[in-house]
């Protein structure tokens, strides 16, 4: 079937990539536009990668269109012939050429979803008209998604979890059959590579609808299969302190911390654009800080199965749950082979997702809320905003607005604090100490040089010279307090 978009010239032509490609009238052989770059034009989502099908040799091609984009061919694992061509930091857009081979109908069949066998003649005159051999712009009009063939999950696992992201990103429901195989299929997603689950993971949680992913997932028992340590919170309840057992709770979790990733002004203020800005910081890989958030915040109680007891009095406690889910966090790093520097911020935000609520207990000041942020260091602002999350999912009987007013301006002054602390160096440090009264490094230094932060933080003192008379008392007055060195 073939239909005209009086509208699809234009989104694709507004892509630097296409355009490119397009203008290559010189080199011999049809060229066609092809998969999920032709939906994100059709529906006006942004093109994250455009994959062109080429009749032509494809390294040659490959290598010709890379000179004028500026991007550097590479081998496609998988595909013969193919190459992906992207920058170092991929913000220039990417390039994926696979072989026509017997043509474009003969490519379209092997995608996963009909409504990605889409295509586009580049060369063809304007308007120009989508090949949907498989019905897939219909489907995407009745909103469904639909496996191209019955053999499209065992041909390719992953695609077990592109589902999930399809179905979130237009807005699609899963065709009954299509359900009924992920369900059958679901155990073929072991088979997928540590490298290209995390990569499918992080696309998954580092957007958008994210409960609606993991409750997707969870229909068809690719999320069991995926993550075990989640399976075990489906039935879990909790106690008066919540309204919602630990599954339901974890997906309120998600929502919040949505919301905070959409509207971090309507959160934190001032600082919103700090945080924004800071979320979007690659962690390892070129994987940003939110899809590690996103996750994170999929399994942060993962700890809690393990840990629940329930007293004499019928009360349900899960202590120790979060160091319970920083050594599980660890075996998910570890299957999904995450790196030394992505598994240790996994692991960290999961593990200390509660240091804010004992932060609570133990009393809040400048000089508790700064040692929180010495101890969270990088992952500071993380584990407030899953805190908070969890804290605003958390409305049983024995919670009050109240307490949730104070907690949220408590996370709201310890992310002040990180902050800060980022922004304005300590007006001394060790070596002064240690030239200043002539003693050896130790706790005692550690301990005044915190005491003289705590004073700098609430503006006790604004100096060098001050900072060095605010230690004098701990040194016996020792200090040379004029400064010189």
């Amino acid at each position: 079937m073939q239909i005209q978009c009086q509208d699809l010239d234009k989104a694709l032509e507004a892509n630097r990539l296409f355009g490119l490609a397009a203008g290559m009238a010189d080199c011999p052989g049809r060229f066609f536009a092809c998969g999920e770059f032709v939906l994100e034009s059709i529906t006006g989502h942004g093109q994250e990668g455009l994959l062109i099908a080429c009749g032509a040799d494809t390294l040659e091609y490959s290598r010709e269109i890379g000179k004028r984009a500026g991007l550097a061919p590479v081998e496609l694992g998988g595909v013969s012939g193919g190459y992906h061509l992207a920058d170092r930091d991929s913000t220039s857009g990417s390039i994926t050429v696979i072989p026509l081979g017997d043509g474009i109908e003969s490519v379209l069949s092997d995608t996963g979803f009909t409504v990605q066998a889409l295509a586009v003649d580049m060369d063809a005159s304007r308007p120009r008209e989508v090949i949907d051999p498989l019905g897939g712009l219909d489907d995407l009009r009745a909103g469904i998604l639909r496996a191209s063939t019955n053999d499209s999950f065992t041909n390719d696992p992953a695609r077990l979890l592109e589902a999930a992201e399809l179905c979130s990103r237009y807005g699609l429901e899963l065709e009954e059959s299509t359900l009924a195989r992920m369900s059958t299929d679901r155990e073929s997603i072991a088979t997928v590579s540590p490298f290209r689950m995390w990569r499918y993971i992080a696309r998954l949680f580092g957007g958008t609808g994210l409960s609606g992913k993991a409750r997707l997932l969870k229909s068809t028992g690719v999320l069991g299969e995926l993550l075990p340590e989640v399976e075990a919170t489906f039935e879990v309840p909790q106690n008066y302190y919540h309204h919602l057992g630990v599954w339901e709770h974890t997906l309120e979790v998600m929502d919040n911390l949505e919301s905070m990733l959409e509207s971090p002004e309507q959160f934190f203020g001032g600082f919103g654009h700090r945080v924004a800005a800071r979320m979007a910081l690659p962690v390892e890989g070129g994987v940003d800080r939110r899809a590690y958030l996103g996750f994170a915040g999929l399994i942060h109680d993962i700890g809690k199965p393990a840990s629940m007891t329930v007293t004499s009095s019928g009360r349900i406690r899960f202590q120790g749950h979060q160091e319970m889910g920083g050594r599980l966090a660890e075996g998910i790093a570890s299957r999904m082979g995450l790196g030394r520097t992505g598994s240790r911020h996994l692991i960290g935000v999961v593990a200390d997702h509660m240091r804010l609520g004992f932060l609570m207990k133990e009393g809040e000041s400048a000089q508790t809320r700064l040692d929180v942020v010495g101890e969270l260091g990088e992952i500071t602002v993380e584990v407030v905003m899953l805190s908070l999350a969890d804290r605003m999912a958390t409305c049983g009987e024995a919670s009050t607005a109240d307490a949730m007013g104070l907690y949220r301006r408590m996370a709201t002054r310890v992310l002040q604090d990180f902050f800060w602390d980022t922004d304005f160096p300590s007006l001394v440090n060790g070596h002064d100490a240690v030239v200043h009264a002539g003693i050896e490094p130790g706790p005692d230094v550690a301990k005044a040089l915190f005491g003289v932060r705590v004073a700098q933080r609430e503006a006790v003192i604004t100096n060098r010279k001050q900072a060095l008379e605010f230690m004098a008392p701990d040194f016996k007055g020792r200090m040379d307090t004029g400064g010189r060195l």
